[in-house]
């Protein structure tokens, strides 16, 4: 009770014969004294000479002592490391000097363990302004400490992981802004800052539109809360870079988009092996149509060989005749009249069987030649036509077809890698088609967004658990032998490189579909055009 004598003064009630100053600071200090027990934090009193003159039980678990008694009266430099007791004794100065403080401390308890507290210190003055010491708080907090370390620490772990994966990675706000972004992003983009959006044009020189940037993945990611891909090329000296782009929501617990993980790949190796899977795909395509290629050659090489032997039998019949030439009767002339209608006709087919052999010969030129590295503008009919010529023969021994040519406007794209796309499906049409009462039907149309092509067959159809794969490289439903189960596949990385999409229709029995949908302006999503068909 000494103690508490002298924080608080006992109060006389003014009857001096019944008065117990004692009891009367018992009964003030009381509440008080319950309060300052039962706080949680630590609270504790020192003097001039920073030594603890009172304590709460919080104060002394926190020094890992069993009750107040044990430290009081004890130096708080005690608990203190070196390098903390230069803070406390900065601190203990500002005190001195009327000023409270707030700060951190790292203290050694009775059980010599390390632990972190926050304390807070206000000065305490007698009525002489003379200062006597200090009231403070303490609270423990090495358990967050320990947290905060933890997540530095996985943090760093997060970071290192993320600067050596081969992908860029980004996290993007809801204003397009970067809030970060990994070692990779920053060596791809390096002219890109906070407030830029790594994927936009203008950070690989070229026009920024709103309408392209409309089909940013990223946009679209903030827009309907999906995952969206896409890709780009962006200039690199001489050379281009392609990126593939996969844009992801990051929700809130209310299912709300309020960010958007970005990651970047280099898919410049893989396109440039797609294209040689591309062209690898159709040469053995041309293998297996070689046999029919050759026999559409032959037809007409044979009847124009077949037409100059005749013609040189007619050349030697007409120079006999001049050579004896006072000979000539009415028969002879009429003879050498049909002659020359012959010579006539013969001359006209050869010159038709050299235009089919021109015309062959060309679309087989056309359709084997390397891709151009960028795009042109094109007609799809006329690059369907040249396929047509092509496939000919592997079709026209199993089935009728019939065209319909809708009007088309010029479709800016790789017209060869289009034709396969039109060789694998017609190659496999022929392929669905059982016995010689085949029909295949190709159909084109185009609208304002997109070119449509359909190639339909009344083959055997295609199972309900065989669709979802069919696009799936090397997968086949044909016999070992008949396919390399590449064409599907490459005509699905296709047309997903000309930003369109292909549907099937199918039932086992009757027939299949592939329709073929590819948007006019190479930013369009072809599920757009799909969905304004519907």
């Amino acid at each position: 009770m000494d103690i508490y004598k002298n924080i608080i003064n006992p109060i006389s009630t003014g009857d001096d014969s019944n008065f117990s100053a004692e009891s009367a600071v018992d009964k003030i200090n009381r509440p008080y004294i319950e309060f300052f027990n039962a706080v949680m934090d630590g609270l504790g009193i020192i003097d001039e000479h920073n030594k603890l003159v009172l304590c709460n039980p919080a104060f002394a678990k926190i020094l890992d002592m069993d009750s107040p008694s044990q430290i009081i009266g004890k130096n708080v430099f005690t608990f203190l490391d070196k390098d903390q007791k230069a803070v406390f004794e900065d601190k203990i100065k500002s005190c001195r000097e009327g000023k409270s403080s707030r700060f951190e401390l790292r203290i050694t308890t009775g059980q010599r363990n390390i632990k972190f507290v926050y304390v807070s210190i206000t000065p305490r003055f007698n009525k002489k302004r003379k200062y006597i010491g200090a009231i403070g708080d303490i609270t423990d907090i090495t358990e967050i400490k320990e947290i905060e370390h933890a997540l530095r620490d996985t943090e760093r772990r997060n970071r290192s992981i993320m600067d050596h994966i081969a992908l860029g990675i980004s996290l993007i706000g809801p204003d397009m802004r970067i809030i970060s972004m990994n070692k990779k992003m920053q060596e791809w983009f390096p002219d890109v800052d906070e407030n830029k959006h790594p994927l936009c044009f203008k950070a690989y020189n070229k026009p920024c539109r709103d309408e392209i940037c409309s089909h940013c993945p990223t946009v679209k990611v903030f827009r309907d809360g999906l995952i969206h891909q896409a890709e780009i090329e962006t200039p690199d000296g001489d050379d281009i870079i392609n990126f593939k782009i996969t844009a992801s929501p990051l929700k809130d617990e209310y299912g709300n988009t309020y960010a958007a993980i970005e990651t970047v790949e280099d898919v410049t190796e893989t396109i440039k092996n797609r294209q040689v899977m591309i062209q690898s795909e159709k040469l053995a395509s041309l293998g297996t149509l070689a046999a029919g290629v050759a026999h559409e050659l032959n037809n007409p090489i044979g009847y124009i060989n077949s037409n100059l032997r005749a013609m040189l039998k007619y050349l030697v019949k007409i120079t006999n005749v001049f050579d004896d030439f006072e000979s000539v009767t009415s028969d002879n002339i009429k003879s050498m009249k049909e002659i020359l209608v012959d010579f006539n006709d013969a001359i006209n087919e050869s010159l038709e069987g050299g235009d089919r052999v021109k015309k062959i010969v060309s679309d087989l030129k056309n359709f084997t030649r390397m891709e151009k590295s960028g795009k042109e503008y094109a007609d799809i009919n006329s690059g369907i036509k040249s396929t047509l010529n092509i496939v000919w023969n592997e079709l026209k021994y199993k089935c009728k077809v019939e065209t319909e040519y809708g009007e088309l406007p010029e479709l800016y794209c790789i017209p060869g890698q289009l034709n396969q796309v039109f060789l694998n499906l017609l190659v496999n049409a022929s392929h669905a088609i059982v016995g010689n009462e085949g029909l295949v039907i190709i159909k084109t149309w185009a609208d304002e967004k997109a070119v449509y092509v359909s190639v339909k067959d009344n083959g055997i159809g295609i199972p309900p658990e065989k669709i979802k794969r069919i696009f799936e490289p090397f997968y086949t439903t044909k016999p070992a032998g008949k396919g390399t189960g590449l064409g599907l596949s490459i005509a699905y990385d296709i047309v997903k490189k000309h930003k369109g999409i292909i549907e099937i229709k199918t039932k086992v029995g009757v027939g299949t579909e592939f329709l073929v949908i590819l948007p006019l302006d190479g930013l369009l999503d072809a599920k757009e055009a799909v969905a304004e068909m519907v």
